[in-house]
């Protein structure tokens, strides 16, 4: 069933109203189910151009991008639990793997076709992010018909939530008092604009088929599933007043924590963040134990099946970065007086925050993690070719013959050429073993940048020693 909260009646359509409306509708339709690749593509092509035509102005495209998302947020297909519970299953961890991965697989669609719209590159681009965040929303508003609770009305201040959580990059606890304005959605947009940037050419992303975009809301939907599976909204209606804390405490965070912003790593490996969370999983546990004789049977249900699944996640990244699971002794119980169930969903919280962590610089790689992909990799290429650059330039230089000969000026060239290859080739392989992130997966690339280090350097390597070796 779509989500179509009833839309407000005026005197009559406002200059710009009804452009932009249908520019909302189009976005929504977009992201629907049923539709063929050559449907979607022709939509997304007749969006992209309706969108250039009406803001040929590109300065004031972010603005009224984030305008339209708004609008269309009413108009997203979202689906209740219901009919997600016929396509997917009952099984709601199942239901969710197989819903984060057709939204990446839609985003990674969305990124290769906008490569194909016939309009400028910034144009261009924004309109993917608009897109993108449309995949996005209706994600994180389907992992809450999912997880949250089956009772929760799908009106307008429920619209509002899921907004505010896929702005603030987490979920909030349902009931919570919080609203979102176009401000909001603008700040994620400009934050969206430079996160999801693609660093390659059009070709390249038709090549990898939209993988960058795949891979944003493949992690986007990965941590709002971990992070429901223990949300204070999946806690029972009676219990008042932790419902009412943590609604406090969301809307805090929000407050504190621009939207959109990604969680600031300190510098150091990924093993001391899978401590921390080690540490705060086992204090949720010990919590989780102490209220199991005057629980509610159903909400710990739900936090033990979460803290399961949070203690398996643990160790796939003990796995990854060769760290075993602490000892569980001597765990911190929960004060006296303090409710254990708050507890131990407050602890599971900051275990899946120190989780966040250990995966963002578990992304990075080991070596340089500050540097630039481009400036990291361009030292390896330089490196490389300058070392194979110098004895090949020594030998070419203390040959016989004219050093502006013909002879001598074709082998120079040649040299240049298979020095520049070979470098190349090394470079590929050197960067994929020294700046492999912590936790695998893709090693960060800068090949065209890599070529043009690898040919100047070989060739001016090349071209000094053989001119010094000729003045000589």
């Amino acid at each position: 069933m779509v989500v179509r909260p009833e839309r407000a009646r005026t005197a009559g359509p406002q200059p710009g109203t009804v452009a932009q409306s249908e520019l909302a509708e189009g976005l929504a339709q977009l992201v629907a189910d049923g539709l063929r690749p050559q449907q979607r593509l022709r939509a997304l092509r007749s969006l992209g151009e309706a969108w250039w035509r009406q803001h040929r102005d590109v300065a004031h495209l972010t603005s009224s991008g984030a305008e339209v998302l708004a609008s269309a947020v009413s108009r997203l297909p979202i689906r209740e639990r219901e009919a997600l519970r016929a396509r997917y299953g009952a099984d709601a961890e199942r239901a969710a793997g197989q819903l984060v991965d057709e939204a990446a697989t839609l985003a990674g669609w969305v990124w290769t076709a906008t490569a194909v719209i016939p309009a400028p590159a910034r144009a261009v681009h924004i309109i993917k992010v608009l897109v993108h965040s449309a995949v996005e929303i209706r994600l994180v508003a389907e992992l809450y018909a999912i997880y949250g609770a089956g009772d929760t009305p799908r009106d307008p201040a429920w619209l509002n939530l899921v907004v505010s959580a896929w702005a603030a990059d987490r979920p909030m606890a349902a009931g919570a008092p919080v609203g979102v304005g176009i401000h909001n959605i603008i700040d994620k947009l400009r934050q969206a604009h430079t996160g999801l940037a693609d660093r390659g050419s059009r070709l390249t992303t038709l090549r990898h088929r939209g993988r960058a975009g795949t891979e944003a809301v493949r992690r986007l939907g990965w941590r709002f599933r971990r992070r429901m599976r223990s949300h204070p909204s999946t806690w029972a209606s009676a219990a008042g007043e932790p419902a009412a804390a943590a609604a406090i405490a969301a809307l805090r965070d929000v407050v504190r924590a621009r939207p959109g912003a990604s969680p600031e790593v300190p510098a150091g490996p990924p093993t001391r963040h899978l401590s921390q969370a080690w540490s705060h999983h086992l204090q949720a546990r010990a919590a989780a134990g102490v209220a199991g004789p005057a629980g509610d049977p159903a909400v710990l249900a739900r936090l033990e099946a979460a803290l399961g699944h949070q203690e398996q996640h643990l160790r796939w990244l003990g796995t990854k970065l060769r760290r075993p699971r602490p000892p569980a002794a001597g765990p911190e119980l929960p004060a006296s007086g303090t409710d254990p169930v708050r507890s131990a969903h407050t602890c599971a919280g900051l275990a899946d925050d120190a989780i966040d962590l250990v995966e963002e610089a578990g992304s990075r790689p080991r070596r340089l993690p500050g540097w630039p992909v481009r400036l990291r990799n361009g030292l390896v290429y330089a490196v490389v070719a300058l070392a194979l650059a110098v004895p090949a330039g020594l030998l070419i230089a203390t040959g016989s013959g004219d050093p502006a000969g013909p002879a001598r000026i074709a082998v120079l060239v040649l040299s240049a050429a298979g020095v520049s290859l070979v470098a190349y080739g090394l470079g590929l392989f050197f960067t994929g073993r020294l700046f492999r992130p912590w936790l695998g997966g893709r090693v960060a690339r800068a090949p065209v940048a890599g070529l043009a280090i690898a040919v100047t350097t070989a060739a001016l390597t090349l071209a000094s020693l053989t001119a010094v070796g000729g003045a000589g």
